[in-house]
């Protein structure tokens, strides 16, 4: 999905300090649910989920973390799940398939009716964490994303500089941030024969995620200055509005 040249001026870059010799999953598996407008009972729904699937996916090996956020907002969808993939081939292999492949007909049925099913596959570009990461990350922390899609005008190699000369370090000074992971989208689609919605096709190319302890980070002034330098102007000038995605979300529960 790169551009000609992206990859060679990738490698250019100089790695930022605060990204050296920290581990990272090679890829995430991002899946958007809604039942809202369906036939699928929302209290079946939660429960499925988060005593069923995802404990039962955490188990596949290859899959070394699993999370389950609800939106911050009215908007749907209402529900994100997060996966960490070792190798973007763990959605490949047997142990995986196998899982798949032996769901009751009930749950494929579930899944089949759910009003939004939006199923993406994104590999890691970079990451930056706070010290204590893993204690500070409670429950009900905040977990932000942004998707942008480089215009002709920006493109891929300006925006990586950005975030890594810039956003992030300016992120990073702000009290009860958390963590900031850069992804780029490798596949976008509904579960196979599924009748839920997906976006395929109006999917920014890269996705940022910025996690923080609480909404109150957003009300500070670094926070505020941050958001409105004249570098972040012009990157959000020039890229591809139509595509932009923008969501706030409150982890519910971790595996």
């Amino acid at each position: 999905m790169s551009d000609p040249g992206y990859a060679a001026a990738k490698a250019n870059l100089p790695l930022p300090a605060y990204q050296q010799g920290e581990a990272h999953p090679a890829g995430m598996l991002f899946v958007l649910t809604s039942v809202k407008d369906s036939k699928v009972d929302q209290e079946t729904f939660d429960n499925w989920y988060d005593t069923d699937h995802l404990p039962l996916r955490r188990s596949c090996p290859g899959i070394s973390g699993a999370a389950r956020y609800r939106g911050n907002d009215d908007k749907v969808p209402e529900w994100l799940a997060t996966y960490d993939l070792e190798s973007l081939d763990v959605l490949e292999s047997e142990p995986y398939k196998a899982q798949w492949a032996a769901q009751p007909e009930w749950e494929k049925q579930m899944l089949a009716d759910l009003s939004i099913l939006d199923r993406r596959v994104y590999r890691f570009l970079t990451r930056s964490t706070v010290e204590g990461y893993a204690t500070k990350a409670k429950e009900g922390h905040v977990f932000q994303y942004v998707g942008l899609e480089p215009s002709a005008q920006l493109g891929p190699a300006e925006l990586d500089r950005w975030y890594a000369e810039e956003h992030v370090p300016l992120l990073s000074s702000v009290p009860g941030w958390l963590r900031s992971t850069r992804w780029e989208l490798v596949d976008a689609k509904g579960a196979a024969g599924s009748r839920a919605n997906s976006n395929e096709g109006k999917i920014p190319q890269f996705l940022a995620i910025h996690e923080w302890e609480s909404p109150e980070s957003f009300k500070n002034p670094d926070f505020k200055r941050a958001i409105s330098t004249e570098w972040r102007n012009s990157v959000m000038d020039r890229q591809n509005k139509e595509k932009e995605e923008r969501r706030t979300w409150k982890l519910h529960k971790k595996f």
